[in-house]
């Protein structure tokens, strides 16, 4: 599920992901939400990749977080420009 999460966030289908998402974080929760916390904690082969890639997933999201929030900016900047230009024109 988690390389889909992957793949689906390149294609940018929110709602798709979000519905994912939920499922997926679920899973970890039934998968890791037994473990007692403590400084002998062992993860399995299974658990460690499951925590791996949560971890690769979670950089993937940040990194588009950022791209969005960026791109928003531009456009936000792009409609203060426009009006300014607007304003001033006529």
């Amino acid at each position: 599920m988690g390389e889909r999460i992957g793949v689906m966030l390149t294609a940018s289908a929110l709602t798709e992901i979000q519905e994912m998402m939920d499922a997926y974080l679920a899973g970890l929760d039934a998968q890791f939400g037994e473990l007692k916390q403590g400084p002998t904690l062992v993860l399995d082969s299974e658990q460690t990749q499951l925590l791996e890639q949560f971890k690769a997933l979670l950089v993937r999201v940040e990194h588009e977080r950022s791209q969005t929030e960026s791109e928003l900016r531009g456009l936000s900047k792009a409609g203060r420009v426009t009006e300014l230009y607007k304003q001033n024109a006529g």
